[in-house]
């Protein structure tokens, strides 16, 4: 076996009270399934002591959330997730690219992302913000799957999804061209603005893999199917908020959202893009500050 940190930790966007990720890869005939290596570890950690322990064995990805008794870390361990270390390397690439995406992470301290209440999760809000900068005119990120596809023909599969990107930043240059130099308080004006007004929540899927939109109707990620009843899964599909995970293309990361928490979430959107409008003399820097306040 080994085992891989992943997640914000090794991403580029940890905050200082962020769990650690941690994957452990058995080898593919291992005799286990990853549900059952939880229950085993997860047991196992309970009778050495681990008393701040819950085991989510039905989760789409089972995982142990624990925290560590003497140094309060939080930690959540799962198993032969491959393909959550190919998403963590994809945002760590896109965050060397330009600093203001970075800058622009703050749905954390606002609230708005914890998947057990219906919002949004940190790596879903991560996607909302490369797919913005990548729209923008001229963009601030590149498309780094599209570079790979679009130049080079030897691909990486993992779970049957090509996984493949640009990861040579250093060389970027030479296919993509940095042009946009709009402000950090520009870009956040524009962001909020985006996903609370202009965002085509009932059409529209975000997809950072294509650099654009694509539609509901071609992913078939509409009403029609949520309720399907040949789904492996038993927790229903919900498509009122699609953002495409950038791998694997059939997970919807809004899947948690629904009707009343979409509400929410472009309620914070709008609130925040008026307290820039209304802040426009002050630098990225404090008009972040100003968001952030409660």
């Amino acid at each position: 076996s080994k085992i891989y940190r992943y997640g914000s930790i090794e991403n580029g966007f940890s905050l200082s009270d962020g769990d650690i990720d941690i994957c452990i890869l058995n080898k593919d005939d291992f005799k286990y399934t990853p549900a059952q290596c939880v229950e085993i570890l997860g047991e196992k950690l309970k009778n050495n002591g681990i008393n701040d322990i819950k085991l989510l064995i039905r989760a789409r990805v089972p995982i142990i959330k624990m925290k560590d008794n003497k140094s309060g870390i939080s930690c959540d361990i799962g198993f032969q997730n491959k393909l959550a270390i190919q998403n963590t390397k994809l945002i760590n690439a896109y965050s060397k690219i330009d600093e203001r995406f970075q800058q622009m992470y703050w749905s954390k301290i606002k609230n708005i992302n914890e998947p057990y209440m219906g919002t949004l999760s940190s790596y879903c809000f991560i996607l909302m913000i490369i797919h913005f900068l990548q729209i923008r005119k001229p963009p601030v990120l590149p498309n780094l799957q599209n570079i790979y596809l679009n130049n080079f023909d030897k691909y990486e599969f993992v779970d049957n999804f090509n996984v493949s990107f640009f990861e040579d930043i250093e060389n970027l240059h030479k296919y993509w061209s940095k042009d946009n130099n709009e402000s950090l308080g520009k870009l956040l004006v524009e962001f909020f603005k985006y996903y609370a007004n202009d965002f085509p929540y009932i059409s529209g899927v975000a997809s950072i893999r294509t650099g654009n939109i694509v539609s509901k109707e071609e992913k078939e990620w509409t009403k029609e199917h949520q309720f399907e009843t040949n789904k492996t899964n038993t927790i229903k599909d919900r498509y009122w908020f699609c953002v495409e995970d950038p791998f694997e293309i059939t997970h919807n990361l809004g899947r948690p959202v629904d009707k009343k928490s979409l509400f929410k979430i472009r309620g914070e959107f709008l609130k925040a893009a008026k307290i820039i409008n209304n802040k426009s003399s002050l630098s990225g820097s404090q008009i972040l500050d100003k968001i952030l306040e409660k």
